[in-house]
């Protein structure tokens, strides 16, 4: 198998070389299943951004279920929403009769969320909530790795190299 080593070396390589493009805060539009929207990207996030800048829709399989699932009109709950993918496209199936939640307790990925929003006129579709969801009332510490910023985690872990306190609301009070 090393024609198959060869490959996926030429595409690291060709992969990081087409990320020295990627310098600032932007939209990328995607489609998915007919369904098109913008979001931003940022190369402070890491993963999920630069997978996006590289190779468009990230998790197809997850957008496949929420699209086998969602219809016009319906109602969608994204907790933990990082860059709002999820939220975007769920915002661009249920339509102005619609209607996202979207929560996200990091504030600048809750930002990109809102700028997400409202470049794709979702702004009455998606409500953005800057904080986390939980069992009950608190404030915990998030540790956040710049790596992976969606890989964020109350539980600390080798290679987290920020932290911040995250306003944790019982979703009970919140969704029912």
């Amino acid at each position: 198998m090393l024609w198959q080593k060869i490959v996926i070396k030429f595409v690291e390589i060709f992969d990081k070389i087409r990320l020295k493009n990627f310098t600032s805060y932007r939209p990328i539009k995607l489609t998915h299943q007919n369904k098109s929207f913008s979001l931003f990207v940022s190369p402070e996030n890491g993963t999920v951004d630069e997978h996006i800048f590289l190779y468009g829709i990230y998790e197809p399989n997850i957008l496949d279920v929420i699209a086998k699932y969602l219809k016009q009109g319906d109602t969608f709950v994204d907790i933990g929403a990082n860059i709002g993918q999820h939220s975007m496209f769920a915002a661009s199936i249920v339509g102005e009769t619609g209607k996202v939640y979207s929560f996200e307790p990091i504030s600048r990925i809750y930002k990109q969320l809102l700028d997400s929003a409202h470049i794709n006129n979702f702004d009455n579709i998606v409500e953005a909530h800057n904080f986390a969801l939980g069992e009950k009332d608190a404030v915990q510490t998030l540790y956040m790795t710049s790596a992976n910023i969606g890989g964020s985690s109350l539980v600390k872990r080798s290679g987290c190299d920020e932290k911040i306190e995250a306003k944790i609301i019982k979703g009970d009070d919140i969704l029912l």
